[in-house]
């Protein structure tokens, strides 16, 4: 970008990774450091993840067969009937996984917020509920919030996430995946550059 240009970056979005954050430092001096929202809820999902697995390992006999399979259904947003009635199955059965859902739908009114300093309250009555929960997992990531929180609440200042740089990685990956690999990375440097969008189709060029 050229030291011209880097004194005028205002944001910067990044994921938790301390050499991201020195990078940022060191050449990005004005900008403020923005932590992606999205890789916030990954470290949630990471937790709950956690939780069924401990578990998952303790339970007797019945209650591992309940737990088996399980996990994407804690983790996502949109249940069939089925899946809510095997939820709520799971919940009655198991206290810690019913804190840990609890405080998964707790969470999600962070990003709800609209400013910087209702944000900052649901965040503080969070991670409190994460210490009383006695949940190793959201102890850990409460502390992990509250040490990085002037990033993760630089986003209702500046409103911005890696999500169009992750879908360009996922995508990356899949062509990656499909092909076994390349051997050619110009060839394979094409082919991302199609599936991004950057070469148009010479069939819509050439019909």
């Amino acid at each position: 970008m050229g030291k011209d240009n880097c004194k005028n970056v205002v944001a910067v979005c990044t994921d938790l990774w301390a050499p991201y954050h020195k990078s940022v430092k060191i050449h990005l001096k004005k900008a403020v450091l923005v932590f992606d929202k999205f890789h916030v809820f990954k470290y949630l999902s990471d937790a709950i993840e956690e939780v069924r697995r401990k578990e998952q390992r303790q339970a007797e006999e019945k209650g591992k067969e309940l737990l088996k399979g399980c996990r994407w259904i804690m983790l996502k947003k949109d249940l069939t009937r089925k899946q809510k009635r095997k939820l709520q199955e799971v919940i009655e059965e198991n206290q810690n996984i019913a804190k840990a859902m609890l405080l998964k739908e707790a969470f999600s009114a962070f990003y709800e917020a609209e400013t910087g300093e209702e944000a900052l309250k649901v965040l503080e009555e969070w991670t409190e509920q994460c210490e009383e929960s006695a949940l190793k997992p959201f102890k850990k990531l409460a502390k992990r919030l509250n040490r990085w929180k002037d990033g993760i609440l630089a986003y209702f200042t500046h409103k911005i996430t890696n999500g169009m740089s992750e879908g360009i990685n996922n995508k990356i990956k899949v062509i990656k995946r499909r092909s076994y690999g390349f051997h050619d990375v110009d060839y394979f440097f094409l082919k991302i550059l199609k599936a991004t969008g950057f070469i148009p189709d010479m069939r819509e060029v050439y019909p």
